[in-house]
């Protein structure tokens, strides 16, 4: 017998598809795909737009407050040339002598602590504008890769976004604005602060001084009294009581001029931190005399009145309640939707 060999069955053979025109094929969909992410990245691009700030714009309310009350006016460096002009006219107001209205200008310029606080104000000026925008919204996109060339029609994008969380922007935004007004009233209070403290250890350091030097001339004159005393105990005029006393006496005088030395360099440096110097910078000095005592005295009158209508203390407080009560409603008639993320 004659064996033949088992005849393949030949595969069926994929069909090939015709090649589609430019005009109908990838070019057209690369075409189609760009206005769709324009679209898509134009509010993005608004929000971030919208993000923008100006620190120096929220800090002049606060500037001329304090220039209205304290008769000068604090600077914020937003950069290191401004920091340099700063330095630049604190060493002009150091190489003349120290008195009331150059101190408290040098520790609105110079003082590394309020300038730290001022940095409350951009922080809550930046959580204002994070309360006016809404919650990030979800971005999708899906892709198709059918056996065909691929088409707009097999790409799909969409966008969602909470529909509550817009109808809640206007309640955050007002409580962060309240957040706002708080802190430009603390940041206030607080430069206050540090220009009585500069006033009143400028007043200790010249009367410290002042006592010192007179102290000095006390040492002068004991230690003078000394060395008469000594020559006239040698020769037989007075006795050794009469020189013991005049000896105490002067030891008490340089007792007293060590302490009041050792408290001014104290003062002195308690100046230096108000004022924010160092090195070099603390080589300064104060105007010999003290300012001359007022004519007249303050009125008393409605003095507790006023202290509730302008301590800047008082009005942080006063809306800090204000505001916890806000948040407690916006909470109250918010308690029953789900809470924001803080990831978004």
């Amino acid at each position: 017998m004659t064996r033949h060999a088992p005849r393949s069955t030949p595969l069926p053979r994929r069909p090939v598809l015709p090649k589609l025109p430019p005009s109908e094929g990838g070019s057209r969909t690369k075409e189609g795909y760009a206005p769709r992410f324009l679209l898509l990245a134009l509010p993005l691009l608004l929000l971030a737009a919208s993000c923008k700030t100006n620190p120096a714009a929220d800090f002049q309310p606060v500037q001329k407050t304090i220039s209205a009350r304290a008769g000068s006016t604090p600077e914020w460096p937003r950069s290191a040339a401004e920091s340099e002009k700063l330095d630049a006219r604190v060493k002009q107001l150091l190489a003349n002598e120290l008195t009331t209205d150059s101190a408290v200008q040098i520790a609105l310029f110079h003082n590394r602590s309020l300038r730290a606080t001022f940095e409350e104000i951009g922080i809550s000026r930046a959580e204002v504008l994070q309360a006016s925008l809404p919650r990030n919204p979800r971005f999708a996109a899906s892709f198709r890769f059918p056996d065909r060339p691929p088409s707009a029609a097999d790409t799909e994008f969409s966008i969602a976004a909470e529909i509550m969380d817009l109808l809640l922007l206007p309640l955050r935004k007002r409580v962060a604005g309240l957040q706002f007004e708080q802190a430009k009233a603390r940041v206030s209070h607080e430069i206050l602060q540090l220009v009585a403290e500069a006033k009143e250890t400028l007043y200790t350091v010249q009367a410290r001084q002042q006592l010192v030097d007179r102290l000095q001339a006390i040492v002068e004159i004991n230690e003078a009294g000394v060395d008469l005393a000594m020559r006239q105990h040698k020769a037989g005029n007075i006795t050794d009581l009469d020189l013991a006393n005049q000896q105490a006496s002067f030891q008490q005088a340089k007792l007293e001029w060590g302490k009041t030395s050792a408290q001014l360099r104290t003062d002195r440096e308690r100046l230096n931190r108000v004022l924010g110097l160092w090195g070099a910078n603390t080589q300064w000095k104060v105007a010999s005399e003290l300012p001359p005592i007022p004519s007249s005295e303050p009125s008393l009158e409605k003095l507790e009145t006023r202290a509730m209508e302008q301590r800047f203390d008082l009005t942080a407080a006063r809306q800090q309640a204000d505001l916890a009560l806000r948040a407690f409603n916006l909470r109250a008639g918010t308690r029953y939707l789900p809470p924001r993320s803080t990831s978004g």
